[in-house]
């Protein structure tokens, strides 16, 4: 992070899907802080790894399901309404890592895609009732496309296949949610000399 330009990082291990460990998120950064004038929220469970009948299919499995959606959907909830206060005293942005998943289905990823069109739908609602509400907190929803972490390995390790997409490096891909998020600043800017 110090590379990025930060004079300090504070890291906070935790598991998304624990409600708990979200919480303890936030309030690290508001003990630490002070407060907050950016939250990127980007990870993700891909819960299908864990099946037990190594399908890729959808086939019902409730507890996978409800893994995604704790993981995927809530948590990135709960974080936002969690950091909400801090971000509206800075007049703030909140970065939403979505995914091409949340806006073109395809076979394969039942589970993960539910979950990322819920996420666009819950914070496209959310940024037009800030405004409506007069509050001064920008929202970024970022698409990305395949990242290469090594989980394109695992998919079709397990699976045997994987759909010929490219995956961009992770470095690539934050360049490009730091340059929307500046965009977006300037255009909320613009709109605001209006």
């Amino acid at each position: 992070m110090k590379n990025l330009g930060a004079q300090e990082a504070i890291y906070v291990a935790g598991d998304m899907g624990k409600p708990e460990d979200c919480e303890r998120t936030i309030q690290t950064a508001k003990e630490k802080f002070g407060g907050l004038d950016y939250l990127v929220i980007n990870h993700a469970s891909l819960s299908t790894l864990k099946k037990k009948n190594k399908s890729p299919f959808w086939d019902g499995d409730m507890d996978i399901l409800h893994a995604e959606v704790t993981t995927n959907y809530n948590s990135y909830i709960q974080l936002a309404s969690l950091a909400l206060p801090l971000l509206h005293k800075t007049n703030g942005s909140l970065v939403i890592v979505g995914s091409m998943a949340g806006k073109i289905a395809s076979p394969f990823s039942t589970f993960y895609a539910g979950t990322k069109f819920a996420l666009d739908g819950f914070f496209t609602s959310l940024r037009q009732e800030l405004v409506m509400q007069g509050v001064n907190v920008s929202i970024t929803y970022c698409v990305i496309g395949l990242v290469d972490t090594g989980l394109p390995a695992k998919f079709k390790e397990m699976f045997g296949f994987l759909m010929d997409i490219p995956a961009a490096p992770p470095s690539d891909c934050m360049e490009r949610q730091r340059c929307q998020k500046k965009k977006n600043r300037r255009e909320e800017r613009k709109r605001g000399e209006r």
